[in-house]
């Protein structure tokens, strides 16, 4: 698989209530525009092997991944709104 291919990417927990409620949303804004896959599927999985070193615990935040950067939990949200609204104009 080509990450290059499926950017931007949105990575969340996907056993966590108010992760899957924010997945949803930003799915709802962003439309086809964004990947959206949880930590915990099998594509999720793969995706974050290509991405993160193997010791790195990625799973403790969601991941906003764009070409050139991988964007982490509360660091992730303004490149998400700013991804989302630049779509929208």
């Amino acid at each position: 698989m080509n990450i290059k291919d499926l950017l931007p990417i949105l990575i969340y927990d996907d056993s966590c209530y108010h992760c899957s409620k924010f997945a949803s949303i930003a799915k709802s804004l962003a439309g086809k525009n964004i990947l959206i896959v949880g930590h915990y599927t099998e594509i999720g999985k793969e995706i974050k092997s290509e991405i993160f070193p193997k010791d790195h615990d990625s799973t403790r935040m969601f991941w906003f991944v764009t070409d050139k950067t991988a964007y982490g939990g509360r660091a992730g949200i303004l490149p998400l709104v700013f991804f989302i609204l630049k779509q929208k104009i």
